[in-house]
């Protein structure tokens, strides 16, 4: 037999690649490693987000649940204190994270050292007010009775009117106009004192002892009027007082 006839077979060797597409692979390669990292990573970090939300969710259940149980009341039912160290063990008793009641602490603690602070301004705030206040009446009491030197009289003499008015009168003892004293003479002949708002020893009364001490009780001061210096302090002092608030 003959020989059978083969097609001629076109077998050629591959050709090499150039360095710059090898180092262009060798980028692909990488930079599709380096994004398949960064994808692992990411959701990584997203299911540690998940589960770190998840027990802080728990935590947040388990001392919203264990919370009322430490509120401090008196025998009427009213909220006096709060009992932050047993709350705190019983967090942590029953499996609170130790970093949350610490953190919790913490806030807890910076809080009330605003609130210190806060409450301390507000004081000092409301005793320079009071003595802005005190300055303010001072200056124009001062301007007041410069300029007005019989003003301090006449209001001494108003207040010790006032004051003798409001004494309770003094009730006569019974038989003391009768009855002689030893040494003294007669009773007509001993002087006696007239009780404010009582009619005279021998005179028919006037007006019952309530309406005369009321009338004296009720008198109010005398009216003095303000001259235009101290209308002038004042208005000042009360500008100076907005412009303080």
């Amino acid at each position: 037999m003959g020989a059978v006839p083969l097609p001629e077979l076109d077998i050629r060797s591959p050709q090499p690649e150039s360095p710059l597409e090898l180092q262009q692979r060798a980028a692909a390669l990488k930079s599709a490693a380096a994004q398949e990292q960064i994808q692992q990573q990411q959701a990584q970090a997203l299911a540690q987000q998940n589960e770190m939300q998840a027990m802080a969710l728990k935590d947040a259940q388990l001392s919203r649940s264990l919370g009322p149980q430490f509120v401090q009341t008196d025998d009427k039912g009213n909220r006096i204190g709060f009992d932050w160290d047993g709350y705190n063990a019983a967090r942590l008793g029953a499996g609170v994270n130790p970093n949350t009641v610490r953190q919790d602490n913490m806030a807890r603690i910076e809080m009330q050292q605003k609130m210190m602070e806060f409450t301390a301004a507000q004081h000092a705030q409301v005793d320079k007010m009071g003595g802005d206040f005190e300055d303010a009446l001072q200056a124009t009491d001062n301007t007041f009775h410069k300029n007005n030197p019989g003003a301090a009289k006449i209001l001494s003499d108003w207040a010790s009117r006032a004051n003798s008015a409001a004494q309770p009168a003094t009730p006569a003892t019974a038989g003391s106009a009768t009855t002689p004293v030893p040494g003294q003479g007669s009773p007509a002949t001993q002087p006696q004192t007239q009780v404010m708002g009582q009619p005279a020893p021998g005179e028919a009364p006037t007006a019952p002892e309530s309406a005369i001490r009321a009338a004296s009780e009720n008198a109010g001061p005398p009216h003095l009027p303000i001259d235009d210096a101290t209308q002038a302090v004042y208005q000042q002092q009360v500008f100076n007082l907005m412009r303080k608030g």
